[in-house]
């Protein structure tokens, strides 16, 4: 609850990493992350505390760190609303 937002995401992306390490231990991974921001806080180097042992947890894999553009989830919005009505058997009409 104390961290900034940035911070929060890049520790979710660590977290995921974590649990999905099964599956992921001996893939190269194109990790996006949702700004910059999040991408430096996970790449930076000497850094000691909470960050670095972050960072130490992601150097065991071969994760490459890409930030997305978003423009306020509209697309994803989008997406899940199209399958979330093929899901249903609901028709939709499309807008587009």
């Amino acid at each position: 609850m104390k961290y900034p937002i940035m911070e929060k995401q890049a520790y979710a992306l660590v977290k995921a990493i974590k649990d999905f390490r099964i599956y992921i231990l001996y893939s190269h991974v194109l990790a996006y992350v949702p700004h910059i921001v999040v991408k430096d806080i996970l790449t930076q180097e000497g850094l000691e505390g909470k960050r670095g042992k972050w960072i130490e947890n992601i150097l065991e894999y071969d994760i490459e760190i890409k930030p997305t553009k978003l423009i306020k989830g509209q697309t994803l919005a989008k997406l899940m609303s199209k399958k979330n009505c093929q899901a249903l058997y609901i028709n939709q009409l499309d807008n587009e």
